[in-house]
């Protein structure tokens, strides 16, 4: 049965993710699954299981390929992920990357629908979703700086909620002025609440001293 099948490998990447170990050949299962499986139940459960291996190469930019799956739980996943790689080596290259997926312009991210607006409503999410991976992977200056530029710059209320919740985990003092805008504005009610909560969580110990 399918559905028993894929049962049985949600199970297996608890385990490997659970234990962040199996050597290798299980994690390669993890990069694999996470890429091909027909499950997204699988690709979802992948995605999550590869956060203790932040120091992989390899897993992070697994990790960057799931933030442009078309399920939903795979993208919310693997952006959460990316906090366990905050302790990377490479965080500030994987950071670059993520950071380029946020700031895409339209019709350039690959994997989308050939339908205009299907297509349209995709990278809409993807966005969101790399919004929320730099949130999650806490490379402050260079995600500061992609974050302000989605709440100036793009035009999707989704994407500016996403850059709102980031900017309220990465909690730095410069986000201050960017997020009065959408605190203030009018047509969306739950962008300024997300504007609003990250503005409360500001830590102006960030501040450099003087």
């Amino acid at each position: 049965d399918d559905a028993d099948a894929a049962d049985a490998r949600v199970a297996a990447a608890d385990v490997v993710g659970a234990t962040a170990c199996g050597g290798a050949c299980l994690k390669r299962g993890l990069l694999r699954l996470v890429a091909r499986d027909p499950s997204p139940d699988v690709r979802a459960a992948c995605a999550f299981n590869l956060r203790p291996f932040g120091t992989d190469e390899a897993a992070g930019r697994a990790l960057l390929g799931a933030l442009g799956d078309k399920d939903v739980s795979t993208r919310d996943a693997a952006a959460q992920s990316f906090g366990g790689f905050v302790d990377a080596p490479f965080k500030r290259d994987l950071a670059r990357s993520v950071a380029a997926r946020l700031r895409a312009k339209p019709g350039t991210l690959a994997g989308g629908p050939a339908d205009a607006a299907d297509c349209r409503a995709y990278e809409r999410v993807v966005r969101a979703a790399a919004a929320r991976a730099l949130g999650a992977l806490q490379e402050d200056d260079l995600a500061v700086d992609a974050l302000h530029d989605a709440l100036r710059l793009d035009r999707e209320p989704l994407v500016k909620r996403a850059a709102c919740a980031a900017l309220g985990c990465l909690r730095h003092p410069r986000s201050l002025k960017p997020l009065l805008a959408p605190l203030r504005d009018k047509k969306d009610a739950t962008l300024a609440e997300a504007a609003r909560a990250a503005l409360e969580g500001l830590d102006y110990a960030k501040l450099p001293a003087i």
